[in-house]
């Protein structure tokens, strides 16, 4: 687990609006950076750097007030609106931060004890915990370590396997087993579903194969949820030619893990050949693995069925421009897209208009780029790949086929 300091953190999260933000699954929103009645990503990136700055030792009032700006204003509203977003996403980060700390060192300090202001403000629920004791990698702690609610001023402190003992004996704290957890849970189940955020000190790294492995989650389940999210946008943290954040939808963010991971598997397996996989978009599960020439790669192992597929291959030759093949196997109605990776960077395209015109049209881009690969002829392939990408280009222009570029 790396290790990240608060303000780190608070700058890796992804911004939305806190509508998509409550549609997500509870596990991934500790992920997304959103704030109630902001909307204008330009400004949940300055308000995000505010909180930012918490960590790197900035003054608690001057943020504030910057965040209060930011909501429209300086009523005592405002104000303690901007209170509860400094306090809520600054402690997150610093909490993640001593939470991975905790993890590296739970070999020494196996257990942690949960600890409340023990004043007045301390909601019921929170006061439930106070001095409960669990081991450190027991699953309470991935949605419940402070803070976990909004304004939550709690926190969680190391104990060695002696000091725990000592605790109880004193009746300074409380050792649950499994049973008294999970009837906590059970009781709490239906308030935990409904907040606004749910705090995973562990997870904001997101991984769409660890979010279709959660128990109970089906297949059915993440396609239902990945469409959903395909309409939800998510900013990216690069600015466009206008000034202001490009965003991109939850689904492609919630899939740039798996496509990383397997851009590395197809440059280092079989070095010096065509490596291809097929991967479901929804779950990121692998579908088919296989492995070709220098030149090409066989399709035929990826199965033809309904499950929406991915295909990321790699092209030996350096260039990361599809070619015809490419293409016309994204006239497959179960191919989403189909990805071309080299050691620099990679291209991928997804065919919008598979009708039988298209069809025919690649049909004869393959057996011009059949014909000339045969030849041997430089001179022509170099032809035909500038006429090609000419072709594909306007095809891309007008919407027929979607395109995304980017370096490995």
């Amino acid at each position: 687990m790396a290790t990240k300091t608060p303000a780190e953190i608070t700058r890796d999260r992804a911004r939305t609006d806190i509508d998509t933000l409550k549609r997500m699954y509870p596990e991934i929103r500790a992920r997304a950076f959103a704030v109630m009645g902001v909307e204008d990503f330009n400004k949940l990136a300055r308000i995000q750097e505010s909180v930012a700055k918490l960590g790197e030792g900035g003054n608690w009032d001057k943020l504030r007030n910057q965040i209060a700006d930011e909501l429209g204003g300086d009523s005592a509203a405002t104000q303690q609106h901007a209170e509860t977003v400094l306090r809520t996403n600054g402690f997150q980060a610093f909490a993640s931060a001593r939470y991975r700390k905790q993890q590296a060192t739970k070999d020494v300090f196996p257990y942690l004890k949960y600890v409340t202001m023990d004043d007045g403000k301390v909601r019921d629920t929170h006061a439930k915990l106070d001095g409960v004791i669990l081991p450190a990698d027991d699953p309470f702690w991935k949605d419940h370590y402070p803070p976990w609610d909004y304004n939550c001023r709690c926190m969680v402190i190391q104990l060695t396997k002696r000091d725990a003992e000592e605790e109880v004996a004193v009746g300074e704290g409380k050792m649950w087993n499994e049973a008294t957890r999970q009837d906590f849970m059970a009781q709490n189940r239906g308030k935990d579903a409904t907040r606004d955020f749910h705090f995973r000190p562990d997870s904001l790294d997101l991984d769409m194969r660890d979010i279709a492995a959660a128990k109970g989650r089906t297949p059915q389940m993440m396609e239902d949820f990945g469409k959903l999210m395909e309409t939800r946008k998510i900013g990216t943290g690069e600015i466009g030619a206008n000034g202001k954040e490009l965003t991109t939808s939850v689904r492609d963010w919630m899939w740039k893990p798996v496509q990383k991971d397997y851009q590395a598997k197809v440059l280092k397996e079989d070095v010096g050949k065509e490596t291809l996989y097929a991967l479901n978009v929804y779950t990121g599960a692998e579908l088919a693995h296989t492995v070709g020439t220098r030149g090409s790669v066989s399709t035929r192992d990826i199965p033809v069925d309904s499950t929406p597929k991915a295909v990321i291959h790699n092209h030996t030759s350096g260039n990361e421009t599809l070619s015809p093949d490419d293409v016309i196997l994204g006239l497959r109605k179960d191919i989403e897209s189909v990805e071309a990776v080299t050691a620099r960077s990679w291209s991928r395209v997804r065919v919008v208009t598979k009708s039988p015109a298209m069809i025919e049209r690649l049909d004869e881009w393959k057996r011009k780029f059949d014909a000339i690969k045969d030849t041997k002829s430089r001179a022509q392939m170099i032809k035909f790949h500038t006429d090609w990408i000419s072709w594909l280009e306007a095809q891309i222009k007008y919407g027929y086929i979607l395109s995304s570029k980017g370096r490995v």
